[in-house]
């Protein structure tokens, strides 16, 4: 498949995007409806310039074809394809949204409901200004072990 051409049809050129400077770097994905940016790539992102400026390409082209990203959100992939600049696949969401989305280490550990024992995590305990959960169970077996250690017992 050529650059350009096809993807201008997808849109029918529309004319708030540049053809020389956006859709001959749009290669469209046919199966999943993503257009892929196959321009500048930075940090897993499509960069573009535009007077004088470097601007992510996803959201260069949300703000021409949708409007304004407002104040404080982010855009999310909802494809989860970085080098997607399609704007039916962005959608507009807080950076917490965002990061809580991703597969981000915090994410991951967020979406965690049980300790590697598989015991739920019942408490939340602050340590250093930060929640930090934890299941009783394990808990108290290693208080139980901490104190025979203390006493120089052996473990039965």
């Amino acid at each position: 498949m050529g650059r350009g051409p096809a993807a201008k049809d997808m849109v029918a050129l529309d004319t708030r995007l540049d053809d020389r400077l956006f859709w001959r770097y749009v290669e469209p994905e046919p199966n999943s409806g993503c257009w892929i940016w196959t321009g500048t790539i930075v940090n897993r992102y499509g960069h573009v310039t535009r007077d004088y400026k470097i601007h992510l390409v996803h959201r260069y082209a949300y703000t021409a074809l949708v409007g304004p990203i407002p104040p404080g959100l982010h855009l999310d992939h909802l494809c989860r394809v970085t080098l997607c600049v399609n704007p039916t696949h962005l959608e507009p969401v807080s950076p917490l949204e965002n990061t809580l989305r991703s597969d981000a280490l915090s994410a991951l550990n967020a979406r965690k409901s049980h300790c590697l024992r598989g015991h739920v995590y019942d408490r939340i305990q602050w340590s250093h200004g930060r929640p930090a959960r934890y299941c009783l169970t394990c808990r108290a077996v290693f208080a139980r072990q901490y104190r025979r250690a203390r006493r120089g017992e052996s473990a039965p």
